[in-house]
């Protein structure tokens, strides 16, 4: 046996040039790229808003000689905003500064650290306050089936709406007008004796009952208030890639844009597992032949679908507890989002939406993200802080598509 031995020469040590942190690259995020950012120096406001119809009109009337032209007018109102401060700090405490080994630099992770949570937070609330049903002008969401002719979805006070996948659920109170045995075709229907899928012909209204209801039921007395569901607002998912038609969904929704506000919409924002079906459909690959494009990279899907840009949101968020095994997932969930969007906040120029940015967190710095390090003796710690104040506002939301379950 070789003397000496290769654990008597060498003594493991920590490495000074390689270590391992999962900071996510700002490119995963989107939050500030969709909207224009209007940077503030009061944490709320009010702005101007010109009412819609007025600039569609045709007053303009023949003018006979000598008499006083048509009169007309615009109608103005006023929206307000206030930007809630998001703030996380970490401490450093003096010990640990006293004994850290390099690579690690305790201030300086600190400060990333704390970014990285500020990013995040914009993130998923950029999700909850954008993404979603019945926060646009229009929604579309993708079924694997056959889209309906016509269907009816019951808005129920009682019950729960999910957004993501357009499926209402309530619980009923009473009979609701749906008569005894009559056959209503549901998601689920989750009763005391267990779940129940597909057809189920008995006493829907029985108190008690849940029942979760999507897109493609059909429904016939209905009493309580509802929202009609025609086919087009229904497209095949995209990742039936036999039969489903995505650059012409894209074309309808935009479509849907135009006829109602007179802008084209140039923004399309993907959710990651809906870019990764979309760039190897076989309907955007027949066209990439033609154009010597390697690979259907955004560029290509925004030359495509006649937009400025296309944004794939690739952010990864953890909703599990500190100290429990990470539950991951992508912020943005399979969906898709299309809009006008200003190339920058101007007087009379609409946007489907803007961020206000409040300038009062940076100390006077006039940046709208502030990061700050200050000593609690009583602590013996150095604080490292990072904190953000924003809004986001859906200004005009005739100018903006939400398409919801785009993929399986």
């Amino acid at each position: 046996m070789p003397q000496p031995s290769i654990n008597q020469v060498h003594v493991d040590a920590i490495l000074t040039n390689a270590s391992v942190a999962y900071i996510q690259s700002a490119d995963n995020f989107i939050a500030n790229k969709v909207f224009p950012i209007v940077p503030v120096d009061k944490q709320s406001n009010l702005y101007f808003k010109y009412t819609k119809e007025d600039w569609f009109r045709d007053d303009a009337q023949v003018r006979a000689d000598g008499t006083e032209a048509a009169t007309s007018g615009y109608g103005l109102t006023t929206d307000s905003y206030y930007a809630y401060v998001y703030a996380i700090k970490k401490a450093v405490g003096d010990q640990t500064m006293a004994n850290f080994d390099n690579p690690l630099d305790p201030l300086r992770d600190a400060s990333k650290f704390t970014a990285q949570l500020i990013l995040n937070r914009m993130e998923n609330q950029f999700v909850t306050d954008f993404i979603g049903g019945k926060v646009w002008g229009k929604d579309f969401f993708g079924t694997p089936n056959t889209p309906a002719a016509t269907v009816v979805v019951p808005v129920q006070t009682v019950g729960t709406y999910d957004s993501t996948t357009g499926l209402q659920s309530f619980t009923t109170t009473g009979n609701h007008g749906f008569g005894v045995g009559q056959s209503i075709t549901v998601a689920t229907v989750v009763t005391a004796s267990g779940t129940l899928t597909g057809t189920w012909t008995t006493q829907v209204g029985t108190t008690g009952s849940t029942i979760v209801i999507k897109p493609g039921s059909a429904f016939g007395n209905v009493s309580t208030a509802g929202t009609v569901v025609s086919a087009d607002t229904q497209f095949k998912i995209w990742s039936d890639l036999t039969n489903s038609d995505p650059i012409q969904d894209v074309e309808t929704w935009k479509a849907t844009i135009l006829s109602t506000t007179g802008f084209e919409a140039n923004k399309l924002v993907l959710g990651y597992d809906v870019y990764q079906v979309l760039r190897n459909h076989p309907d955007v690959i027949d066209r990439v032949k033609y154009t010597g494009n390697q690979v259907p990279d955004t560029q290509y899907l925004a030359q495509l679908f006649g937009l400025n840009e296309v944004l794939v949101a690739k952010a990864v968020k953890n909703t599990a507890n500190e100290g429990a095994t990470g539950s991951f997932s992508f912020t943005f969930g399979k969906s898709a989002l299309l809009v006008y969007s200003a190339p920058s906040p101007s007087i009379l120029t609409p946007s489907a939406g803007y961020c206000f940015q409040w300038t009062g967190v940076s100390e006077g710095l006039g940046m709208t993200v502030g990061t700050k390090q200050y000593r609690l003796e009583q602590n013996a710690s150095t604080y490292v802080e990072s904190q953000v104040a924003f809004a986001n506002k859906i200004v005009a939301k005739d100018l903006g598509v939400f398409a919801g379950n785009v993929v399986a």
